[in-house]
């Protein structure tokens, strides 16, 4: 027999995980400045993946924030209800938090879908390990 309480829970977990938006809409108040180009990409790509989105759904709304106690090339993305935070200290770290966020989203033909969560960019997670080789004469 199942357990009508873990499919319960089942559901109710996979429902909460993640929401659909329709498209999303960019507050630039805490953005620098000479960074009005990256919302244009961020809206470009979205609207490359998602060609019919459906106007029934809700709006994400991304916001950029300023965090000086981040390095230079670190990015936190935070997804949170309808909102997603992508906090920087440079204009490095909000183009690679940028790319964090449009790497999370899961794109579909009416529209998108946001798991929530904390993303974290810092090169030195992606960076190689230093190897040495030897040759031999």
């Amino acid at each position: 027999m199942r357990n009508p309480f873990l499919l319960l829970t089942l559901i109710i977990f996979c429902s909460c995980s993640s929401s659909r938006f329709s498209r999303v809409e960019i507050d630039l108040s805490a953005i620098p400045e000479g960074n009005g180009i990256l919302s244009e990409l961020v809206l470009q790509r979205i609207e490359e993946r998602v060609p019919s989105p459906d106007s029934t759904l809700p709006v994400l709304k991304l916001i950029y924030e300023t965090d000086p106690t981040l390095a230079d090339e670190c990015a936190v993305v935070t997804i949170k209800g309808d909102k997603a935070v992508v906090r920087a200290s440079g204009k490095r770290g909000f183009v690679f938090g940028s790319g964090k966020f449009l790497r999370s989203l899961r794109y579909e033909e009416k529209g998108l879908e946001a798991p929530r969560g904390k993303y974290t960019f810092s090169p030195a997670l992606y960076a190689k390990p230093f190897s040495r080789r030897t040759s031999i004469m």
